[in-house]
């Protein structure tokens, strides 16, 4: 089945302050500019472009301002456009004319905008100024190439008199048409290639700014939080087995009692010292008022080991949470 091709295009309206994007986007819209509308762009407007025949083109134009603060949004609008259409002021002396064309230059290299028609339409008149001497001397025609770039070059001198520009218009209905399967893919390409940037520099942002934060507040929050989970669940363990003061004494000597290796809290040598790591706690004793003893059994070692709470607590944090975590039930 043979696929249509799209009648409906986008054409961004770009050029510095002054270069009469706004009366060319009336003209091609057919509609009048309001008398009080005489100020120059500083955001956007919209315009459709009435339908030539025999063209079957539907035209959107959009008129991004030219100011430096607008300059900035330019790039944004590339990826969702199929053409560009590029005004400057013919009137305007040699420097503001190099300008306007080193910032064309600078639009036509972005990858967006490569391999995609232009439009340029000269404003305003000027004696002894012809397009030709124009085009030559900022190299145009050469730029166009090395940019991969159709380029076509209108002269707008009064709104009364368009002809010109109504063929430019005509070159660029062409333009699309026979351009049209491939920027079909180009746009679908470039505008997901643009979100996917987007949302991957606002996830490294938010990444970094996270980092930052973790960095900033990592040791105290760590802190905090498990002392505080340890201490609710050493609470809650306690309440629902009812332990109360053991043999466990702060001053028994290092002996063996059913098993267990009991050691003086003054000591210096636990499991961890000779280089055994705990595989689980098996059960809490209470000795005294508030001190807690924990039964460990240690890697490879048969025997179980008492060992004060607050040490395992600061060493060893998961193994206490998760001997909490199997005998407590929250409900």
């Amino acid at each position: 089945m043979p696929t249509t091709r799209p009648t409906h295009y986008k054409a961004l309206l770009l050029g510095s302050s002054g270069s009469g994007k706004t009366e060319l986007g009336h003209l091609l819209s057919g509609r009048p500019r309001d008398v009080d509308d005489q100020e120059q762009t500083n955001g956007v407007r919209c315009y459709r472009c009435r339908r030539r025949a025999p063209q079957d083109v539907e035209l959107a134009l959009t008129e991004v301002g030219g100011n430096a603060d607008m300059q900035r949004l330019w790039p944004h609008y590339y990826a969702s456009t199929h053409a560009l259409i590029y005004c400057f002021n013919l009137a305007a002396g040699y420097a503001e004319l190099q300008a306007s064309f080193e910032l064309l230059q600078r639009c036509l290299r972005h990858e967006a905008l490569r391999g995609k028609a232009v439009l340029l339409v000269a404003t305003r008149l000027s004696e002894g100024v012809q397009l030709y001497d124009v085009e030559h001397a900022f190299g145009l025609e050469a730029l166009a190439r090395s940019c991969g770039c159709p380029l076509h070059l209108c002269h707008l001198a009064e709104i009364a008199d368009a002809t010109d520009v109504w063929r430019g218009m005509d070159w660029l209905q062409r333009q699309l048409l026979q351009q049209s399967t491939t920027l079909l893919q180009r746009i679908k390409y470039d505008v997901n290639m643009q979100s996917w940037q987007q949302r991957s520099r606002a996830i490294l942002s938010s990444g970094k700014l996270a980092q930052v934060r973790r960095q900033r507040f990592r040791r105290q929050h760590r802190k905090v939080g498990s002392c505080l989970l340890l201490f609710w669940y050493s609470q809650l363990y306690l309440m629902s087995h009812g332990l109360c003061s053991t043999a466990l004494a702060a001053d028994m000597a290092e002996e063996s009692v059913m098993g267990v290796r009991l050691s003086r809290k003054g000591d210096v040598i636990f499991g961890w010292d000779v280089g055994l790591v705990p595989e689980c706690i098996t059960g809490v004793e209470k000795c005294g008022k508030n001190e807690l003893w924990f039964l460990v059994r240690w890697k490879g070692c048969q025997t179980l080991e008492a060992v004060p709470a607050e040490i395992m607590n600061k060493k060893y944090p998961a193994v206490v949470i998760a001997f909490y975590e199997k005998h407590v039930r929250l409900l």
